[in-house]
């Protein structure tokens, strides 16, 4: 398995394959703390080799953890399944996820990490830094 994309943006989405990513960033800047972001997504992309597939079919769970690293604490989770088929004609198949947070709401300034995990193993995880204007 291996992470290709994973990166926080203003809009994700999958559409037939196709990972559609606008306006990547790593750093957020507010007048004060805590606030609401309005808008905040998450795009990754996973590729699964043909051997990592037992059966026709991978059923699989992926989470999201976000901590503040500052504090220390795990701020939210999020958690999905998947279902991933690859190709009989490939050696590979892609895996796109994407999840758009709206009103997700910041405590602290700092910096925050988004991890991604994939059955439970960490494949990538980003920072986030909120910052004061």
């Amino acid at each position: 398995m291996i992470l290709e994309i994973l990166t926080l943006c203003d809009f994700a989405q999958d559409n037939q394959g196709k990972l559609t990513i606008i306006g990547t960033f790593d750093t957020i800047k507010t007048e004060n703390v805590p606030f609401v972001q309005p808008q905040l997504a998450l795009a990754a992309r996973v590729r699964i080799l043909k051997e990592e597939v037992k059966h026709e079919i991978l059923n699989g769970k992926f989470k999201i953890e976000i901590a503040n690293e500052t504090t220390e604490n795990i701020v939210n989770t999020i958690n999905g399944e998947f279902e991933f088929k690859i190709n009989d004609q490939n050696d590979s198949g892609c895996m796109n996820i994407s999840f758009n947070l709206t009103g997700f709401k910041f405590d602290n300034l700092g910096k925050y990490s988004f991890i991604f995990y994939v059955n439970e193993k960490e494949v990538g995880n980003i920072p986030l830094n909120i910052m004061l204007k």
